[in-house]
């Protein structure tokens, strides 16, 4: 399973233009990180998933500017993902197919199955660190994603190299992951 296309296919692009406004193609210049899954991945996972309310938040932002919806509130989109989930990786799925993506999943199981691997949380120890696998299922969503912002910014550079906060995560979701193995290890002791 190849996780990300390489941006620079001689085939990937194609010289006509897709049809957006100029107003488009800024907010798309704007918006575009084109996420390795690897990167995806340890941020999820070393920041216990809160990095994916960050996400979703990005992703909902940009759907608001492009779409001219100030309906959406990205923020309450984000931490409310109970509800708003589905919608966003099908919405993320249809802009994708809709510059040649040609893939396609399910939003409702993806969605589902994030849910199952999350409830893994409520395991006893250590079985609930399986509940940290829960961005998993949202890896076809980050590949569609990443598909949609190649094709409609070809001159955007994937985003490889980490930002100061995305540094900050990972050094303080590494000490708090040693921390609890450090935890399961040692075990429960009494005095």
């Amino acid at each position: 399973m190849e996780l990300d296309v390489l941006a620079n296919d001689d085939h990937f692009y194609p010289e006509s233009s897709l049809g957006f406004t100029e107003e488009q193609q800024e907010i798309i210049e704007e918006y575009h990180q084109v996420l390795p899954a690897w990167k995806f991945g340890l941020l999820c996972f070393l920041s216990f998933n809160l990095y994916l309310i960050y996400w979703n938040y990005k992703n909902w932002y940009f759907i608001k500017e492009m779409e001219e919806r100030e309906e959406i509130m990205p923020i309450w989109r984000a931490i409310f993902v109970i509800f708003f989930g589905p919608s966003l990786y099908k919405n993320v799925l249809e802009r994708a197919q809709s510059v040649g993506y040609p893939k396609s999943y399910s939003p409702a199981v993806l969605f589902s199955v994030y849910v199952l691997i999350t409830l893994l949380s409520r395991l006893p120890d250590p079985l609930w660190l399986l509940s940290l696998f829960s961005f998993l299922p949202l890896i076809p969503v980050l590949q569609a994603r990443n598909y949609f912002f190649r094709k409609a910014n070809p001159t955007g550079k994937t985003t490889s190299a980490f930002t100061g906060g995305e540094i900050i995560v990972v050094v303080l979701g590494a000490i708090f992951f040693a921390l609890i193995l450090v935890g399961l290890t040692v075990g429960e002791t009494s005095y």
